[in-house]
């Protein structure tokens, strides 16, 4: 599976330096600078963020399959199938709270972020977002997917939707009817009405064409989010949905806030949900950032760390040391992004120990 991911990995960055070649070379750019290289920063705090989701969910899944499962494995090919199906439908529904309720659509926000859809948008997984799926995911345990089968199943779940973030393809055809689609993708990244909250299946469409979630692609939509991050730091794209939330909730009583927090994003009590507002004026500012030179490097080297040496890490500590460390250099990321200098002192010790990282 390391081997598998590693492959993938490499194939992704060719595809993805390949968009951006062609997509400029015809004259229609997909990708602007900055926007870019936020959605790598969230990957790279994603990367981080995962090994401990992932081994969190280990922990638990491994005991309550061999307590509770209902089926034994024994890795028929209709088993399979009936996984693969398992995790669509346990997948429609995770997706669906994060977009039909404010705590869900706060940790997911930060994938809806960009203002293009790209192979970046695509690498721009919600941080948190392993830190909230595992529930769903236990259900399989119960349902007797082996803790080998549920690795396969994931590694293939977020491969599968790579693809699914390019504007160059315009229709399948009749497998529009059944499989999700780049073109139904594009709706649910779409910010105007009635696109957005909608087309929720990672593989499939036919749980949205069931449940009464499916929106066609009838207009071109327009990208990101209609409340966007203040700044273009990961820290802001984490936590200021959260901080959204919050300022609407804290001044209501206690079981109105969990309400706030548990309903639709937006709702409050007595008021509702109301119209959701117009999408915001684009982002004009195509330069690439002045410390470009910084953006890059520090984003390499984190990269590089979270997909060669974390997985490497057996025990916990180091990793969590590493996660610290990416965060640090994510902070100065976020820095250069935004035009401030760098804290020289800061980014030399940060330069230094993450070679000493390396070293080890």
């Amino acid at each position: 599976m390391l081997l598998f991911g590693a492959l993938f990995n490499v194939f992704a960055a060719l595809l993805f330096f390949g968009e951006i070649v062609v997509s400029a070379a015809v004259g229609r750019p997909l990708h602007r600078w900055k926007d870019t290289l936020s959605s790598l920063a969230l990957h790279a705090a994603t990367g981080f963020v995962s090994h401990f989701g992932k081994l969190f969910l280990l922990l638990l899944y491994v005991p309550l399959y061999d307590a509770v499962a209902v089926v034994p494995w024994t890795g028929h090919p209709l088993q399979w199938v009936a996984a693969f199906l398992l995790y669509e439908f346990a997948g429609y529904w995770f997706h669906r709270f994060s977009h039909e309720t404010a705590l869900g659509w706060a940790v997911h926000e930060p994938h809806h972020q960009s203002q293009e859809l790209n192979l970046a948008t695509a690498s721009r997984v919600a941080p948190l977002r392993s830190l909230l799926d595992w529930p769903l995911l236990l259900l399989l345990a119960v349902a007797g997917v082996a803790p080998h089968a549920l690795v396969v199943l994931y590694i293939l779940h977020a491969a599968g939707q790579f693809w699914l973030h390019v504007r160059w393809i315009r229709s399948l055809g009749p497998l529009e009817w059944v499989i999700n689609t780049p073109s139904h993708h594009r709706v649910h990244h779409g910010c105007q009405e009635p696109y957005g909250d909608c087309n929720y299946g990672a593989h499939l469409i036919v749980f949205d064409r069931l449940f009464g979630t499916f929106v066609p692609e009838t207009e071109a939509p327009i990208y990101g989010v209609v409340e966007p991050p203040s700044s273009w730091s990961p820290l802001a794209s984490v936590f200021e949905p959260f901080t959204r939330v919050w300022a609407r909730s804290r001044h209501w009583s206690a079981w109105d806030r969990v309400q706030v927090w548990l309903r639709k994003p937006g709702w409050e009590p007595g008021r509702g949900v109301g119209r959701r507002p117009a999408p915001p004026p684009r982002v004009t500012d195509h330069r690439p950032p002045r410390l470009l030179a910084t953006v890059v490097t520090s984003l390499s080297a984190t990269l590089c760390l979270v997909s060669v040496y974390a997985p490497a890490l057996a025990s916990a500590w180091p990793k969590l040391a590493l996660g610290a460390l990416g965060a640090w250099a994510l902070l100065g990321v976020g820095r250069a992004l935004n035009g401030r200098p760098p804290l020289r002192f800061a980014e030399t010790v940060r330069g230094l120990t993450m070679v000493g990282f390396a070293l080890l």
